[in-house]
Formats: structure tokens, C-alpha cells, sequence
């Protein structure tokens, strides 16, 4: 037995990828097989290279190998190991041997679930003491996401390569991996807080890395951590890189739940994508004066398509919820109920044209979103167009918020914004109520000699006899008393007419 410990089979790629190295005794357990993992990685490469199927069949009958004996199966690896040699000289020079699938740069989707599966028989060799470790009903309950869930996933997302995805609880890593073999991030990251799975993502960050260049498949950098994501080391990575967050929050405490909508996602960037397994939000619940303080308020939220057996906790159908940051809803929202006209003329818009719009235009970006409201109001209400362009001219230096229905949308900030309103308003009020000084400027009104107005007589008509006496309607301003003389010269003038 000690002579069998130093031992070691070791399997060449037909790519030029490193050797796999698997030593003697090959382990066995119940969930992963050794030997198992030896040939059938011979029979998928079979599968692919014609010639390297009919060497390995021409010398060796794969069915009758004895897996528990180290010279026949150190046998089946040399032959298999030099027929690979002559297979990856052809990789060296302009011929590509094999199928589409291994001439490719990236793993299919099948190469790419034998690979994860692989990696994780590998480092996961203690099943029971994974999921023992976690206390029940905590928020470190462990919880795997399926392969095929978060592959559709992928699909609906279709990250691009400026997308960083983060995994916040990662366990063993394995979305992680999947989403760095089968997709076009920039890069993705895992962050784990409790010991025994991190331990067990090393060795699965290790042989998915030694896998996939051992296939010849190319992956996008990735990286797991062992650490408390809440950490603000972590902060700027999750606030202000991620465009794709993923939180398997099923079983998470109030409390963890209340400090990642507080520190994580009232800060995230506009247009950042968060799926979980429990909403953050109504999908179908408009904003309400009672929201405006809830993480829903700055979130499109939307289920995402069902998936048969999604996570490994249960066989029930779990529902994964999509979460698109979009602070313009809120901005919306206030500019709705600062201008409720336009709200009413915007709706009743929209609900003559539904029938002609697609789901690709209620998709629209965040400042489109709003923009487009605004037009339809402005062109249908001549009224709109002078609260638009005082909208639209506002600047940072008003002191005054009534004209425009847009501010801090974080808890924090929007209180603050409020009480500074409010103080803007209570010293306007004191400033109007204030008696404005007489103006010594102003001019008096013109008067006839007799003290009566011009203004307040027909022009052209004398004035009556006696209509000096009566009295005369009171001047504007401070005007000049009239002459006795003047006046007394006049109505003489009139009864000798």
C-alpha cells in the first residue's frame, strides 16, 4: 500500500493543454469516482477525433478495463496519451483536427456542464460537510443554483464584454466559473464569507482553470474571495463596476437584507441589473407617496422565465426575479405629481397608442423614458411648453426646488433635500410678506384744471356745471392740487357759452 501512494496516471490533451495528473489510488466516493472521470473524458475524446477512436479501440477494449488495477489503467493512459501527442502536432500547425465544437474557441454548452462538473467533483470532496456546515435558517444557509437556470440566465442578459458580474454569497464558486466559460464578461467575481466552501472554491477555482486549458477552451478572468461582501473594501467593486449582481437571497435575515438595500443597492449605478430569488419589489405595484422611501422605487422589477428543478434546495418551482436600477421611474413619478395635467393628458396618450407599441420601446433607456413623456405633453398642450423649458433651464444655484420635481432619490439625501425645501420656502414666505416702500419715482397722473382725471372723463366733453364740486375720483399715486384760478376761469368760460 505505501509503494501505491507515490504513483500517479496522468492523461495528455489532443490541444497541447497541461496533462491531467490523478493519483494512485484514484479516489472514490459516493457523489465522485475517479476512475469514472478517467474514462469517460477518453470516451468524449473519442467522440470528436475519428483517429484517436480507432487506436484506442484497435489495442484496447475500454469495457474490460479493470479500474481498481493500476497497470491496466496506467495501460489505458499511455495509449491514450500518445495517440493525443500526434493529435495536438496538428494543433501546432494550420490543421484544426476534430468537430466544430473543439475547433471552437469558447466550450459549448455541454463541454462547458462537464467541465463545472468536473471541477466541482474534484473540490467538493466532502458533500455532507458542505451542507452541514451552515445553521439552519440563517442567512449562510447553502443553496446551489442549477447549470440549465443560470444558463437561461445568460441567455436573457446576454452579457457583453463591459459587464463585470458579481456573485454576493458565492459558496462554492460554480456560478462564477459558468459564467466565466460561458459568457463575454469583463470579468467575474465571487465573495464568500463562510470557511468551508471557501476552502473548497481554491481547489474548484484550480481545477476548472487546469480543465479548461486542458480541453483548450479560452474563459474570462474571474476571482473568488473568502470575505463579508458588506465590507467597504468591496464597496466601490459592487456600487460603481458591477453591471450584473446576482444575490441568492432566499434565505437571508431582515437584518442582512435591510444593510444590502441600504449600502449596497441605494448606491448602485443606473441601468445595473440585480437577480435574486426573493423581489426587492412588486413587479406589477406602481410608486406611491408611502414607497418614495423603498428600494422599489428606483427598480424595474420583473420575473424572469421559469426553469425546471432551478436550485438544489427543493424540487418546487423557485421564481428568479430581475431588478434593472432606473432612478427616472422616481423622477417620473415627482414630475407626475408636481404637473398632474400632463400626467393625464401623457396617460390618456399612451392608452390610445398601446395598441401599436411593442415591448421593445417600453424598454428604452432611463433618460428617454422621461424625455419622450415630456415631448408628447408639450406638443399636445401649448401650456407645457413653458414648464418644460423651465425644467429644462434649471440650475444648481436655484434655492428654490417648487419649479422643478427632481432630486436625491437615497433615503439619506432625499431627507435632506426636503428639510432644505422646506426652509427655501419659509424664507420666501417672510420675504413676501414684507410691505414693499412707496416709490417717490412714480409720476402723477395727469388732471384737468378742475381736479377731474383726463382718464376718468369722455375726451372732448367740457365738464357740467357743478361737476367741480362733487367730488372727483382720487388719483393714483400723489398728484398735484389743482389752481382755484385755473378751475374758477374754466366754469366762468362754460355758462357765458
Amino acid at each position: 500500500m505505501t509503494a501505491e501512494l507515490g504513483r500517479e496516471l496522468r492523461l495528455h490533451s489532443p490541444v497541447g493543454g497541461e496533462p491531467l495528473v490523478f493519483k494512485w489510488p484514484l479516489l472514490e466516493t459516493k457523489k465522485y469516482s475517479g476512475s469514472a472521470e478517467i474514462l469517460g473524458t477518453i470516451r468524449m475524446v473519442m467522440s470528436q477525433y475519428q483517429e484517436l477512436k480507432t487506436v484506442i479501440n484497435n489495442f484496447i477494449k475500454l469495457d474490460e478495463i479493470d479500474v481498481r488495477d493500476y497497470d491496466s489503467m496506467k495501460s489505458l493512459c499511455e495509449k491514450f496519451s500518445k495517440a493525443a501527442g500526434t493529435i495536438s502536432g496538428l494543433w501546432k500547425g494550420a490543421t484544426r483536427p476534430g468537430g466544430e465544437n473543439w475547433s471552437a474557441e469558447r466550450a459549448d454548452q455541454a463541454l462547458l456542464r462537464r467541465i463545472i462538473t468536473q471541477s466541482y467533483n474534484s473540490a467538493v470532496t466532502d458533500v455532507q460537510l458542505l451542507n452541514k456546515h451552515y445553521e439552519a435558517f440563517s442567512s449562510e444557509t447553502y443553496g446551489e443554483t442549477s447549470f440549465d437556470r443560470l444558463q437561461m440566465i445568460i441567455d436573457e442578459l446576454k452579457p457583453k464584454e463591459r459587464d463585470i458580474f458579481v456573485d454576493l454569497g458565492s459558496g462554492v464558486g460554480q456560478l462564477v466559473v459558468q459564467m466565466a466559460g460561458g459568457s463575454k464578461v469583463k470579468k467575474a467575481v465571487g465573495i464568500e464569507i463562510a470557511s468551508v466552501p471557501s476552502q473548497f472554491a481554491e481547489t474548484m477555482e484550480r481545477e476548472f482553470s487546469r480543465w479548461m486549458k486542458w480541453y483548450g477552451k479560452k474563459f474570462r478572468p474571474f476571482e473568488l474571495h473568502r470575505d463579508n461582501f458588506l465590507d467597504r473594501k468591496y464597496r466601490d467593486l459592487i456600487t460603481k463596476e458591477a453591471t450584473i449582481v446576482f444575490i441568492n437571497n432566499y434565505a437571508f435575515t431582515s437584518d442582512l437584507e435591510a444593510a444590502i438595500k441600504r449600502d449596497l443597492l441605494s448606491e448602485m449605478k443606473d441601468g445595473t441589473r440585480i437577480v435574486s430569488t426573493k423581489p426587492y419589489g412588486n413587479p406589477s405595484k406602481p410608486i406611491t407617496d408611502r414607497q418614495m422611501n423603498d428600494i422599489s422605487s428606483i427598480m424595474d422589477v420583473s420575473e424572469l422565465k421559469p426553469c425546471q428543478e432551478p436550485c438544489s434546495w427543493t424540487n418546487k418551482y423557485v421564481p428568479y426575479y430581475l431588478h434593472v436600477i432606473n432612478r427616472a421611474k422616481l423622477e417620473k413619478y415627482f414630475f407626475d405629481q408636481r404637473f398632474p395635467a400632463l400626467r393625464t393628458e401623457s396617460t390618456s396618450s399612451r392608452r390610445s397608442s398601446s395598441s401599436s407599441k411593442n415591448s421593445s420601446h417600453r424598454e428604452s433607456s432611463r433618460e428617454s423614458s422621461v424625455s419622450n413623456s415630456r415631448e408628447q405633453s408639450v406638443a399636445k398642450n401649448p401650456a407645457a411648453a413653458a414648464i418644460a423649458h423651465q425644467s429644462a433651464s434649471r440650475t444648481n444655484s436655484q434655492d428654490d426646488g417648487d419649479d422643478v420635481a427632481f432630486g436625491p432619490t437615497t433615503r439619506r439625501k432625499w431627507n435632506d433635500y426636503l428639510s432644505q425645501l422646506e426652509r427655501n420656502k419659509k424664507q420666501n414666505q417672510r420675504t413676501k410678506e414684507k410691505p414693499a416702500p412707496p416709490d417717490s419715482s412714480e409720476s402723477p397722473l395727469d388732471s384737468d384744471p378742475d381736479g377731474t382725471p383726463a382718464r376718468a372723463r369722455k375726451p372732448g366733453r367740457p365738464p357740467k356745471n357743478g361737476e367741480s364740486g362733487g367730488k372727483s375720483p382720487k388719483p393714483r399715486g400723489r398728484p398735484g392740487r389743482p389752481r382755484k384760478s385755473d378751475a374758477e376761469r374754466a366754469r366762468r368760460k362754460y355758462i357765458r357759452i
